[in-house]
């Protein structure tokens, strides 16, 4: 296989830092570093660290900057921060004390300083990812602060969501132990003579690892008594989406239709692009996105297309999962549940609806409007044939999510997940049986490794980074910042530093066309998700050579 292009990051460190570290040793742990701030771990081109015990203010200073969370799960946070108290709920954090360093947490009736040994009962409080928020420019507001007066309210509440939360697991499983004992018709063997030129086509050698996993989805789609849903895991770059196209392919030489879902649209026109690349020309691949980010007549025809079995494979996002390709249903279908009757008591389910399907034909409403869609009993996605669903980035989609999906499909949809990092709950199900593993452990020959250089902040150091990948190797660059607010200070920098890089070299070819390169384009990626989206694909596209963002 080809080498691919090595990524190459730049990490910076402060001055003390670098005094810090031990000869030969290179400790990465803590926070990447903004000006005059730390903050979460990240990577990319270019990108600020500094040391983890940098974040801790000397013994008696007060420190507006700590690290919390368990051994494993710490977090960085900071003077202003929502955090989520276990015992007494959600807080904010107003820095640590002067003289004794514990830390100061905010409450509605009175302010509680905890010790540094109990920062373990401390958490960040993570915005919820629903639809709704994404669709505004600015961040939800944070929660209310709780009482610490009033902790038994908070421990029934975050029992009750425990219980929610292993009552929904629990349901997702049961979906995927059911499958096992749906009969569904395999898929037939494709003209050996047919899928051969499919896989001579394929512009790289397959490795051992991949060629394995051939085997294993082919088993699974073509002799296996019952549907297929099998998690695929490898490193980016490893070979996975090969193995998705030639499982769609099979799929639709025995006249089924393919869905893709992916979390982002930027992933979406990707595999668009690769698989209408990849795929023959006959064989039809359509996209379906959001209201906000493909026009109405475009989705009206891909909709249409899908109904009537013309598409052959469909790429979309979350689209797919919202009802709006169920038949029979409005668009708009998300509606506020109707409070619970009186007297009546609340199921083993909780706010997260009823169980599925088979229901009773009043099950009880959800008093959660973010889960009125689960609550129902969803149609199956509106396609003419259905037989394969391929999910990648497996890890991004939620746990209401997937329970919703294994709803939409039918019982005897074969379903693909690829991840490169699948969660613990993902894996665990995969090696006691619940869905099939295939692992690409080993990289194609010549990939190229990631390299990396830590040393001391400096505008020269930037500037050569630009230069060697913007001119020189007409790239782009990354630039991670630990913060919204210093996406706009760190642009307007690249964009001056990009002025004297243009101006130093004058006429100099920006690379082997030899034309003279006029602009170095910087995009800043912030704002509502449908803008950040929007402007990480048009960055994608080649519509700029620099994106200053957020991890």
């Amino acid at each position: 296989m080809p080498a691919a292009a090595a990524a190459v990051i730049y990490s910076v460190l402060t001055p003390a830092a670098l005094a810090r570290m031990p000869e030969g040793l290179g400790r990465l742990g803590g926070g990447w570093k903004g000006k005059n701030q730390s903050h979460s771990r990240a990577g990319a081109a270019v990108a600020e660290w500094v040391e983890p015990e940098m974040m801790l203010a000397a013994a008696g200073n007060a420190s507006t900057r700590v690290i919390i969370g368990e051994p494993g799960l710490e977090a960085e946070v900071r003077v202003g921060d929502t955090l989520v108290h276990e015992d007494y709920g959600f807080c904010r954090f107003e820095g640590t004390h002067p003289f004794s360093g514990h830390l100061s947490l905010r409450f509605s009736d009175r302010e509680l300083h905890v010790s540094r040994s109990q920062v373990a009962k401390l958490s960040r409080y993570v915005t919820p990812g629903t639809s709704a928020s994404r669709r505004h420019r600015e961040p939800p507001e944070p929660p209310s602060l709780s009482s610490v007066s009033q902790h038994k309210a908070w421990r029934l509440r975050r029992n009750r969501a425990m219980a929610d939360a292993s009552a929904l697991a629990s349901r997702l499983k049961g979906l995927y132990v059911r499958r096992r004992t749906v009969a569904r018709r395999p898929c037939a063997q494709p003209d050996p003579a047919e899928y051969a030129a499919f896989e001579e086509a394929f512009e790289h050698t397959a490795t051992a690892d991949q060629r394995r996993c051939f085997e294993e989805v082919r088993r699974d789609m073509c002799g296996a008594p019952y549907p297929m849903d099998r998690l695929l895991t490898g490193d980016v770059g490893s070979g996975k989406t090969e193995v998705a196209c030639r499982a769609i392919y099979r799929a639709v030489l025995n006249g089924r239709q393919a869905a893709v879902l992916v979390p982002t649209t930027v992933l979406a026109a990707q595999h668009l692009r690769t698989l209408r690349a990849r795929l023959p020309r006959s064989v039809r691949v359509e996209i379906l996105l959001g209201s906000s980010h493909q026009p109405r007549a475009a989705r009206a025809r891909v909709l249409e297309a899908m109904r009537n079995g013309s598409a052959d494979v469909v790429v979309g996002t979350q689209a797919l999962l919202r009802g709006v390709v169920q038949r029979g249903r409005k668009r708009h279908a998300r509606k506020k549940a109707p409070s619970r009757r009186r007297g009546q008591r609340r199921g083993s389910e909780g706010e997260l609806g009823p169980a599925p399907p088979p229901t009773p034909p009043t099950p009880p409403p959800s008093s959660s409007p973010s889960s009125a869609s689960s609550a129902s009993s969803p149609a199956p996605l509106e396609f003419a044939r259905l037989g394969l669903v391929v999910v990648d980035e497996e890890q991004r989609f939620g746990v209401a999510q997937k329970e919703h999906l294994q709803h939409l499909v039918s019982p005897g949809t074969d379903v693909l997940s690829l991840s490169a990092t699948p969660i613990p709950r993902t894996l665990q199900m995969a090696q006691v049986g619940v869905r099939g593993l295939s692992r690409i452990l080993h990289p194609p020959p010549g990939r190229l490794v990631t390299r990396t250089w830590v040393g001391e902040f400096s505008e020269e150091l930037i500037r050569s980074a630009l230069v060697r990948e913007v001119i020189e190797r007409n790239g782009q660059v990354f630039y991670i910042v630990p913060r919204r607010a210093d996406v706009v200070p760190r642009a307007a920098m690249l964009r001056r530093i990009s002025t004297e890089i243009l101006r130093d070299l004058g006429t100099a070819p920006a690379s082997a066309s030899g034309e003279p390169r006029r602009t170095i384009r910087v995009v800043e990626a912030w704002g509502g998700q449908s803008d950040i989206e929007e402007k990480v694909l048009d960055f994608s596209m080649g519509a700029a050579d620099v994106m200053v963002a957020t991890v």
